[in-house]
């Protein structure tokens, strides 16, 4: 916060509107300070930040304006800033409501996913509930689609797209730019994938209606795995879904249902009945398959209301009355299956409609049909379709996801976003997301170097909880390796710890140089650097993995520790904790002022000044200018040690080190083995082997129990062999002419016993087909 006097002889108007007005406003402020040199001279310099108007006061001589600074409350701002509320989710429980919605950047773990809506689906002649869950914000990547083979189905996309497709993935055809429909438009799933001669050749499930090529293959952001109490969800329990920002606002006239058969018409058959009167809607019937009422908006009346095909849109309709019925986008007699909702008298009534239909413009159905209750008579009335506050990432079940208890599961995703992982892509969005201006070139150079230097990271945004935006641009530029300040413009520069390409040129203060050192430190000569990093999927708060480096050994003092929840790519943990390494044996820094020159951050420096250097080797100063505030006539500067910062020596990492992202296995189960079977029986000895389950196993049991008194006769880890493929043991101590059981398991990591597999087959001793008990 400062203080501004202004001369009442410089500010008359200002004076005027401060009297006369509710006064605020933000301006841009140039600080200006009086420096006298050493030599005599006098300089005034200046930093100009924007402020904000607090409060004043008019004095005889002056008025006092109160500012605080913009831009330090804009980044003590929490992030993400988007929150579940009950406005735009009536159906979320009051410990949902204003919590944050997670926004990942690479691999994030364990995000929690929020309960957002149960409403009925149109199913044919059936009622088919669904549940929605909020994942995270929705940001497509987008492709233009540069081929077409429907006879193949498949989609061409230029470059090398492989590593964001998985099979079983689901894709989204349109036009990024644009509400039109376009010939294609909807949701697919990834059948396989491939790359060749520049293309990326995309087979999906779905057939393709045309070979046309037009609009993007567009990918949201990908689920991993889904957990439910912890325990990893089978994959076709559930789809993934979008709610996109896709649909315009419909226009008042329309909503209102006016009458005439400009806008809507109205059907009935039998006994129902529709009408339009007042601005309202009105349909009866008895729940049969022909006694219904019906209103539809006319084609052409809902362009430029454009949803996007086998997307989610909130659909906001008052409802009163008695009874229920669907509500659809289609024209024709019934809901298109799947994609009409049920609506009951409640006012107004929020769904989340997913649009079926192929045609240009958006259509709206209200009818009775079918809709299983007996003397419907609702009004309808102020149809709307909302813009999601946020764009979400979605998962839809078609069953409860309660307990036998009867309290509703925690489902949690693991999550991977497109977005750029590049450490300084993301301090550059973070900053102006908070509506910061950067100075555009400092960032490129930054973001070079750090895609040169592997620095890559990985953000949960939001999922357990909200930070402030400083802290989370602090954490990240201690990984970027640098500092931030703004310049004379207001605008955010970055600069890194990095050897220098230019040269700013050599001072000395002491020769009347226009410099001022004001300090020079050094910071401990350290003992150890080390780095923890890489959140736990079972626990995302505890970082799996530490590495360190000695510096000074036993000549140095403690250890410097840093904790980077957002590091979980190993080189790039390892290239940190090297730089940390040759920057705490090169630890002095240097702080002054410099008149009449403004050299670019990373350029080299030289002081020459025995006031300051004479414990130094050749009584200089070679350093690398850090950080800046820009005057009016010059800087005020911190420069650096010069250090061999850009040189990578490849450490040791630990021995349990994974590249690949592993999902969380510990509550969950292996699956039974396969393929159990009896290779050799005799003289009480049988020989078995099995085939694992194909992941989350790290132990397979054998277990051979008496079929009539259960005594466990043998219980032994198999041996598995990389060669065959299975697990296999020999178990002893049988008695010929009894009845025996086998069996086996496997256990996971976690020791966790999985599902027994009790069938063998016995062919491979000549005992014919498969059986579960055999005579030793």
């Amino acid at each position: 916060r400062i203080t501004v006097r202004i001369a009442n002889a410089d500010a008359s108007q200002l004076q005027f509107t401060l009297s006369v007005n509710n006064f605020t406003f933000t301006a841009l402020v140039e600080v200006e300070t009086f420096v006298e040199l050493p030599n005599g001279s006098t300089f005034t310099a200046s930093n100009a930040r924007r402020y904000r108007y607090v409060s004043d006061s008019i004095e005889r001589d002056a008025i006092v304006l109160v500012m605080s600074s913009i831009d330090d409350s804009a980044l003590d701002e929490t992030y993400p800033t988007a929150l579940y509320q009950t406005a735009d989710y009536p159906a979320i429980t009051p410990a949902i409501a204003g919590q944050p919605i997670a926004f990942p950047v690479g691999t994030a773990v364990k995000v929690p996913c929020r309960l957002l809506a149960l409403q009925t689906l149109w199913d044919g002649a059936l009622r088919q509930p669904e549940w929605l869950y909020g994942v995270c914000q929705l940001e497509w990547q987008s492709f233009a689609i540069t081929a077409v083979n429907t006879g193949a189905k498949t989609f061409g996309i230029s470059g090398d797209r492989t590593a964001l497709l998985n099979v079983g993935d689901s894709i989204w055809v349109f036009d990024p730019a644009s509400r039109t429909v376009i010939t294609n438009e909807g949701k697919y799933t990834v059948a396989a994938r491939s790359f060749g001669s520049g293309t990326t050749t995309i087979t999906v499930n779905e057939t393709i209606g045309s070979a046309t090529v037009a609009a993007s293959v567009n990918i949201p952001p990908r689920v991993l795995n889904l957990y439910r109490n912890g325990r990893l969800i089978n994959k076709t329990e559930y789809t993934i879904e979008v709610m996109d920002n896709g649909a315009g606002q419909v226009p008042a006239t329309i909503g209102d249902f006016s009458t005439g058969a400009t806008d809507w018409s109205a059907s009935a058959g039998g006994t129902g009945t529709a009408t339009l009167a007042s601005g309202t809607a009105n349909v009866s019937g008895d729940g049969g398959v022909v006694n219904f009422g019906s209103i539809f908006l006319q084609s052409g009346r809902g362009v430029g209301v454009q949803q996007r095909r086998n997307t989610y849109a909130p659909w906001r309709i008052t409802c009163t009355g008695t009874g229920a019925a669907w509500i659809a986008d289609t024209t024709t007699g019934f809901p298109i299956t799947g994609n009409g909702s049920l609506v009951r008298p409640g006012s107004p009534a929020r769904l989340l409609i997913r649009r079926g239909g192929a045609t240009n413009d958006l259509r709206c159905r209200i009818t009775t049909s079918t809709a299983g209750v007996t003397g419907t008579n609702l009004t309808f009335d102020n149809w709307s379709i909302d813009q999601p506050a946020v764009p979400l990432l979605m998962v839809r079940f078609t069953r409860e996801q309660r307990d036998p208890g009867g309290a509703l599961y925690t489902i949690d995703a693991d999550v991977f976003g497109y977005r750029s992982r590049n450490v300084v892509d993301e301090i550059q969005r973070i900053i102006e997301g908070a509506a910061l201006g950067v100075e555009t070139s400092s960032f490129a150079s930054a973001a070079t170097y750090a895609s040169d230097n592997r620095m890559l990271i990985d953000c949960d945004h939001g999922a357990r909880g909200v930070r402030k935006r400083r802290a989370i641009i602090e954490d990240l530029l201690y990984i970027a390796r640098g500092s931030i300040a703004t310049d004379a413009f207001g605008e955010y520069t970055i600069t890194q710890d990095r050897e220098p390409t230019l040269t700013a040129g050599t001072y000395d203060e002491a020769a009347g140089d226009l410099i001022e050192v004001d300090s020079m430190t050094r910071q401990n000569l350290v003992k150890t650097v080390e780095l923890a990093y890489r959140p736990s999927s079972v626990q995302p708060e505890e970082l799996l993995h530490t590495i360190k480096r000695d510096v000074f050994g036993a000549s140095g003092i403690g250890v410097q520790r840093r904790d980077c929840p957002y590091l979980r790519d190993h080189e790039a943990a390892d290239r940190l904790l090297c730089y940390l390494q040759v920057r705490a044996l090169k630890p002095r820094r240097a702080r002054g002022k410099l008149y009449l020159q403004r050299p670019v951050l990373g350029y080299s420096i030289t002081l020459a000044n025995p006031k300051f250097t004479v414990a130094l080797t050749g009584g200089v100063f070679n350093g690398v200018l850090r950080s800046q505030r820009h005057g009016r006539l010059g800087i005020d500067f911190e420069a650096i040690e010069f250090a061999d910062v850009d040189d990578y020596t490849p450490g040791t990492l630990p021995g349990d080190i994974t590249e690949a992202y592993e999902p969380d296995y510990s509550q969950t189960p292996p699956a039974a083995p396969t393929g159990l079977r009896i290779t050799a029986l005799a003289g009480g000895r049988a020989s078995v082997d099995a085939i694992p389950p194909v992941e989350n196993w790290q132990e397979l049991w054998f277990v051979i129990t008496h079929n009539t008194n259960g005594q466990i006769m043998g219980l032994i880890l198999g041996d598995y062999s990389a060669t065959t493929g299975r697990a296999s043991t020999i178990i002893g101590g049988l008695t010929a002419g009894q009845v025996y059981k086998l069996q086996a398991y496997a256990k996971n990591a976690y020791l966790l016993q999985g599902l027994l597999q009790s069938t063998f087959d016995a062919t491979a001793i000549g005992g014919g087909a498969a059986v579960t008990t055999f005579t030793a």
